[in-house]
């Protein structure tokens, strides 16, 4: 299914935030940037610092992955883009990529097993706002 919107899509924003789990929706769309040349990827995140790293000229990442740094060099600027202008990204989009950390419950049902979802729930409100 994400593949098929993928492809439909001109646009694909990845969204951040400070409680982003970037080490995984990152990675994920550079690789959709990689594979998929005509389609413009922009990774938003809230911290300048990471998108900062991102940016780098010198390809410091703020995550290593085994070729990650190999796909960011073939894509960005060309199709792949960091940003921290997430209500701008946003407005381009025409599908949106959100990762976000899914840390274990400490309370109520499910604790210390249950993935605690309130960030997912937080950016899904928020994107209503769109």
């Amino acid at each position: 299914m994400l593949a098929t919107l993928v492809r439909a899509s001109s646009r694909v924003l990845a969204h951040f935030s400070q409680c982003s789990d970037i080490a995984l929706g990152g990675p994920t769309c550079a690789v959709i940037a990689l594979k998929c040349p005509h389609i413009k990827v922009t990774i938003v995140d809230l911290s300048q610092s990471r998108i900062d790293a991102w940016n780098s000229e010198d390809f410091k990442l703020p995550i290593y992955e085994p070729g990650l740094e190999e796909v960011v060099k073939e894509s960005r600027g060309r199709n792949l883009f960091f940003s921290t202008d997430v209500d701008g990204a946003i407005l381009e989009a025409d599908l949106i990529f959100v990762s976000v950390n899914t840390p274990t419950k400490k309370s109520g049902v499910g604790a210390g097993y249950a993935a605690d979802l309130k960030y997912v729930v937080y950016h899904q409100q928020i994107s209503l706002c769109f």
